[in-house]
């Protein structure tokens, strides 16, 4: 994929991972990653994103709906 060899676009994705995030942050992050075609990066960042929210709030869910998501492409 052409925007990977960018070294800007690894530049911001090391600084994205490596930064605390807020949930919707998260989401954000994760459909970025399956957008620039990293589904086993996107796969961790929402498992990640499971386990620290567990249980049936609107966050929990579209962290399961990422997570299927990723499972789902990279699968």
């Amino acid at each position: 994929m052409r925007e990977l060899d960018d070294p800007r676009v690894g530049r911001v994705l090391a600084a994205l991972l490596a930064m605390q995030r807020q949930s919707w942050e998260q989401g954000v992050t994760g459909h970025a990653l399956l957008d620039l075609g990293l589904d086993q990066q996107a796969v961790l960042l929402a498992d990640a994103a499971v386990t620290r929210r567990p249980g049936t709030s609107p966050e929990a869910q579209a962290f399961h709906l990422l997570a299927y998501a990723a499972l789902r492409r990279a699968g």
